[in-house]
């Protein structure tokens, strides 16, 4: 006899293994809403030596809870990219408009900044949510070289 799967993993387990970005609610358990995104990182660790060009060139999708606060899955994010940054210096930018989501908050609290964010950017080019260094340690970077 076979015990039975919780709602949640039932739901991640069919999940296709490609989707496109955005919001994807199973038809199984109502109350999971997930957002797949495509994931990328900024080395801009050494403010005086970064490129401009996010890495890597062909960005993994991560799966983010729509309902957990980012604080709790930016790990898994700077884990997937192998990431050069200090995890507690970590910041999330969106690529499309430039802004900062709030790592203290959920994506649902934040759904005015990812407006935008399924939309073709042009040329073919898809938006990503990039790990960087959060602004202010890169300042004090500066400040203090």
């Amino acid at each position: 006899m076979s015990r039975p799967v919780p709602s949640a993993a039932v739901c991640l387990s069919t999940l296709p293994a490609r989707h496109a970005l955005g919001y994807y609610r199973p038809s199984s358990c109502e109350k999971l809403l997930i957002f797949f995104g495509r994931v990328q990182f900024l080395d801009d660790t050494d403010p005086f030596n970064s490129t401009n060009f996010p890495e890597p060139t062909r960005p993994p999708h991560f799966t983010f809870r729509e309902d957990i606060p980012l604080i709790n899955q930016i790990a898994g994010v700077h884990r997937l990219l192998k990431a050069p940054h200090k995890l507690d210096d970590c910041a999330l930018q969106l690529s499309h408009n430039g802004s900062y989501l709030d790592l203290e908050s959920t994506l649902a609290e934040q759904r005015d900044e990812l407006e935008g964010f399924q939309e073709d950017g042009g040329r073919g080019k898809k938006h990503s949510i990039i790990l960087r260094t959060q602004l202010s340690v890169r300042v004090h970077a500066c400040i203090g070289e």
